[in-house]
């Protein structure tokens, strides 16, 4: 006789964890998460290379980039929420310097 137990909730990754780890938590593709941490990444005062999204911080460790979620992400994850207050880390499908003005 084997046991089987239900499928657990998913839980947010502690620490620094992996692109495809933390794309498969938000639920988008890994090459999308990546180009969105490339986008918006800064020098720190310390001299290493971080994005910061919605509260999705990342840090290039060498040639790697390993992200780690902040505590409002843990609070939701426990408090049921996955993604309360906080948009998608990727832009929008039609950037707004895409629409062309109508004509009068």
């Amino acid at each position: 006789m084997s046991k089987t137990s239900p499928t657990p909730e998913p839980q947010s990754p502690r620490g620094w964890v992996s692109i495809r780890t933390a794309a498969e938590f938000l639920g988008m593709s890994a090459d999308a998460l990546r180009r969105s941490i490339e986008r918006h990444a800064v020098r720190a005062p310390d001299g290493g290379i971080e994005s910061n999204i919605d509260g999705v911080r990342a840090r290039k460790f060498g040639r790697l980039w390993r992200v780690q979620f902040s505590a409002a992400w843990h609070a939701d994850i426990e408090n049921g929420d996955k993604k309360s207050g906080y948009s998608c880390a990727t832009s929008s499908a039609r950037p707004k310097h895409a629409v062309r003005p109508e004509r009068s």
